[in-house]
């Protein structure tokens, strides 16, 4: 079967399970992206070892026609930043690290962590007019752990990718034509900044849920003289260990740890 891809690194687990099975990856559509929290390198990479014909631009509905016109029979994005324009001659399903019918939208992952929620998973959709809204295809749970990251979190959702994906490809059209549909479901809008700003006046507790929901991204220290972006900090009772290359941000009861070199002035 010849397949489109369509996505950046964050779920790559998807390209590389595909990469290794007998179905004919035909053209990849990623996007640009900041390569500094968010990277695009391994599918372009993947693209070019493979002479694969892979695109920076926007996809488009003339895209997608040409792709059916030589003979694709499946599209999967699996992280993507545009809407897929919708074509009833092809079957086009979307990989969402969330349990849709709830938590619809860009970014749930955070979502499940600042909420303290037990579990999330992956739902395998067709792609519909609306974002998230496609009637569902497969489903699968995991579990969270109370020091869950999103770092650990999308290690668990690419993990998951190769056995979905497996059984998807065993049936494609069955599974794809019974589809059931979502029903009611929740959209959750990209967080906010505050979402990802502590301060000194921050609890420990609050602090702790924040760092680890958006782990790998950009958190704020805010001062009454500016704000700091820190990547991949952590949140700590004392400073008992602190390395040579951290440093360490004051919290109400407590501390933000991170490495020196992943401070940024803003």
């Amino acid at each position: 079967m010849k397949i489109a891809y369509v996505g950046i690194d964050l779920l790559y687990g998807a390209l590389s399970y595909l990469s290794g099975t007998e179905h004919d990856i035909m053209k990849i559509f990623t996007c640009k992206t900041d390569n500094f929290t968010e990277f695009n390198t391994k599918i372009i990479s993947f693209a070019r070892e493979n002479n694969i014909p892979c695109t920076l631009d926007r996809i488009t509905g003339k895209d997608v026609e040409n792709l059916v016109k030589d003979g694709c029979e499946l599209l999967v994005c699996a992280g993507y930043y545009f809407k897929i324009p919708v074509n009833k001659h092809l079957m086009q399903i979307n990989v969402h690290p969330a349990l849709l019918p709830n938590g619809r939208g860009p970014w749930p992952m955070p979502y499940d962590i600042l909420g303290k929620k037990r579990e999330s998973g992956v739902t395998i959709h067709k792609i519909a007019d609306g974002f998230d809204e496609g009637d569902i295809v497969l489903q699968r749970k995991f579990e969270l752990s109370d020091s869950e990251n999103l770092e650990t979190l999308m290690y668990k959702v690419n993990n998951i990718l190769p056995e979905m994906l497996s059984e998807f490809l065993k049936s494609p059209k069955s599974l794809y034509e019974n589809a059931k549909p979502q029903g009611a479901g929740t959209y959750l809008k990209m967080p906010e900044k505050d979402a990802y700003t502590v301060s000194g006046d921050t609890q420990f507790e609050t602090a702790e849920r924040i760092l680890r929901a958006f782990y790998g991204y950009e958190c704020f220290y805010r001062t009454n003289d500016g704000e700091k972006c820190l990547i991949k900090a952590t949140a700590k009772r004392t400073l008992d260990g602190i390395k040579d290359d951290e440093t360490a941000f004051e919290l109400k009861d407590g501390y933000v740890v991170c490495k020196k070199s992943n401070v940024y002035d803003v």
